[in-house]
């Protein structure tokens, strides 16, 4: 019994130093924490229906919000990337470069990525190490990630069992052996996940003994703070979106009150009183007294013709139409003045945030000049109005009627 009690506690020993050998006293910080990066790089992603996905692009605004909290957190050395990328925009991928090449002596970086050698986001030659996982992985690694603690605690159980069951007839590697044969039911899919990274850590860092801890509740903050960088963002861009749409929705406005200029030139001229022969007369006596060379009074009836009131208001009514005609010119031209091309500079003056935002300025942009340009065409036919409308409204201003009693 003696026996058998020291040959285990020997044999136990021999273990520990079996796999101590590969290792030495070497250890670091190993708390990670991982960036689940989805969509497209630098655009912002839409559903069917044209509705921004807030949070399903990536940018660099919003990596760059996550390593400024990252920075405040001393026991983090390592952030694993898990990236699945789509359409790219080269000068976004350039800044996210930037941001990390900035903090590289600050952390160690880890990439896993659906396609392998894809590296949608150029950052391979700054990662410790480069994995592939499959596209299955896409709705997260959690389900991974646990089949692999239950083979790992199956495989524990199963090989000391089977070690101390049979101890002196069973050796090391036999027991090995066994207990993969006992639980091959437990083996979890062959899918690299960020705690799988640990073995590699292990491996080629030569730590002893190393704890590759996820901070499970970090990597949330830095996804909600990824989240809410995008719901910003998104709040900005349709925001800028209406902005640049009234300076649009402004310029077409003036156009479109320049247009009909033309023809209401044409209307108050045909307008005019002056124009018309169609107003009532009546006649209109008045008895009239003078003295003659002899000094005698005499008298007479002095007769003519004047409009009717019927006539008048007809005249005035016509008179006061041609003149708001008129106005109507004059105001449209004298206020047509417009910058729009300031109006757009003051709303885009700041850095555009993401690929998006560029498509969109530049799309308004175009939109601005072309409209401007046929603006311009118009303005330039009835700029000649304003001076003829201006004297038109000053000389009719003095012909209007008034009744008699």
């Amino acid at each position: 019994m003696f026996f058998s009690m020291f040959w285990l506690l020997s044999n136990t020993l021999s273990i520990v130093l079996l796999f101590s050998q590969f290792v030495d006293e070497k250890t670091i910080s190993t708390d990670y924490v991982v960036l689940h990066l989805r969509g497209d790089v630098g655009f912002v992603s839409q559903d069917h229906t044209g509705k921004y996905i807030k949070d399903e692009y990536i940018s660099a605004e919003s990596i760059s919000k996550v390593f400024k909290k990252l920075k405040s957190y001393k026991n983090i050395e390592h952030i694993v990337f898990s990236v699945d990328a789509g359409k790219v925009d080269d000068f976004e991928v350039s800044k996210i470069i930037e941001i990390l090449e900035k903090n590289e002596n600050r952390f160690d970086y880890y990439l896993i990525e659906i396609e392998k050698g894809l590296d949608s986001l150029k950052i391979a030659h700054l990662c410790q190490s480069v994995y592939e996982s499959k596209s299955g992985i896409r709705n997260g690694y959690e389900v991974v990630e646990k089949e692999q603690e239950l083979y790992e605690s199956e495989f524990r159980k199963s090989f000391w069992k089977e070690y101390i069951k049979v101890v002196p007839n069973l050796s090391l590697l036999e027991s090995y052996e066994v207990a993969k044969v006992n639980v091959e039911r437990f083996m979890p899919q062959k899918i690299i996940t960020p705690r799988s990274i640990g073995r590699w850590i292990q491996l080629v860092k030569n730590l002893k003994f190393p704890n590759w801890n996820e901070l499970d509740s970090i990597s949330r903050v830095m996804q909600l703070t990824i989240k809410k960088s995008h719901k910003s963002h998104v709040a900005d861009l349709k925001k800028e979106r209406s902005k640049l749409t009234s300076i649009v929705a402004k310029v077409v406005g003036k156009k479109n009150s320049l247009i009909g200029l033309p023809e209401m030139k044409k209307m108050a001229e045909k307008n005019d009183p002056n124009n018309f022969s169609d107003y009532e007369t009546e006649e209109y006596g008045s008895y009239k007294e003078y003295t003659d060379g002899y000094g005698n009074t005499r008298g007479y009836w002095d007769t003519t013709t004047r409009l009717t009131r019927g006539a008048i208001a007809l005249w005035n009514k016509r008179l006061y139409f041609t003149i708001d005609q008129w106005s109507t010119i004059s105001t449209n031209i004298s206020s047509s003045y417009i910058n729009p091309l300031a109006d757009f500079n003051k709303i885009t003056s700041d850095e555009a945030n993401s690929a998006t935002q560029r498509e969109l300025r530049d799309y308004f942009e175009v939109q601005i000049n072309e409209e401007l340009t046929n603006f311009k065409i118009i303005y330039n036919q009835v700029l000649p109005f304003e001076n003829i409308a201006n004297q038109k409204i000053t000389y009719l201003s003095n012909l209007e009627k008034s009744y008699y009693d």
